[in-house]
């Protein structure tokens, strides 16, 4: 076995030591039970929810996010303990009111009951600053949207440490090209379908071994421009490049 190949086993090997024990020490991950995608905000939105229950009303804040041109406010349990009557999953948004401010203007609105689809975990709605519309979900171009700049952000830059390691055969691209958007389709298809973003970094620590592996292992079978060696090196560089950039990206693009 050459240096390089060694290299890279140990490489990811050791990846796999480090990425198993931050993935086992992750704590339970209770999702919220109400989000709000907010877009075209101001960058001083707040939003606080007002519950209302057996004829009292109980305020609660929400935790902010803010990336990019959007905002994500999350309502937790733990906001909402002093409504005695929530035990267990029996929770109950109905009548309850969303009040946004932000640039100099406070908005008022009544969550519609048939917006509450799940009852009790992960309800989501999105506000549209501009014309004060709330809707059921999500934009169905968000998640397309979203999965094309990730995919392209990573496939850019992996794109440019294979062409400094010399490939340039039409042939080397393609296959460069299928296997980058198949393993960080996958990648980010499933840490966006986990909408856990307070574990995000430990998540993408977690993928990055079986990336590598794949990589390394189509490339090593499909692209046969350069020697083997250049080919494992490049994946193995281009994919940790990747992946450090992408990391320092999750805290200022939306997920």
């Amino acid at each position: 076995m050459s240096k390089t190949k060694r290299y890279a086993l140990s490489l990811m090997a050791a990846l796999l030591l480090l990425s198993s024990p931050v993935m086992a020490a992750l704590p339970p991950y209770y999702p919220p039970i109400l989000t709000v995608l907010t877009l075209h905000a101001p960058n001083d939105l707040t939003v606080t929810i007002h519950i209302k229950k057996q004829g009292k009303t109980v305020t609660a804040g929400m935790e902010a996010k803010h990336r990019a041109w959007e905002w994500q406010h999350r309502l937790y349990r733990a906001e909402t303990r002093q409504i005695k009557e929530w035990y267990g999953n029996n929770v109950d948004l109905k009548d309850a009111e969303l009040v946004f401010s932000g640039g100099g203007e406070t908005r008022t609105i009544v969550i519609p009951d048939e917006m509450l689809t799940v009852r009790g975990a992960e309800d989501y709605v999105t506000m549209d600053w501009k014309t004060g519309q709330l809707s059921r979900g999500i934009p169905g171009w968000r998640a397309p949207l979203l999965l094309t700049m990730w995919i392209g952000i990573a496939v850019l830059i992996e794109g440019i440490i294979f062409l400094c390691y010399g490939f340039r055969k039409l042939k080397s691209w393609l296959m460069f090209l299928a296997i980058n958007i198949v393993t960080q389709g996958a990648q980010h298809y499933l840490i966006a379908g986990l909408n856990a973003n307070t574990y995000m970094r430990s998540i993408y620590v977690g993928c990055i071994p079986v990336v590598l592996l794949v990589e390394m292992v189509t490339f090593v079978m499909l692209v046969d421009e350069l020697p083997r060696d250049k080919a494992i090196t490049s994946a193995v560089v281009g994919n940790l490049a990747s992946q450090v950039i992408l990391g320092v990206l999750t805290s200022v693009l939306p997920l």
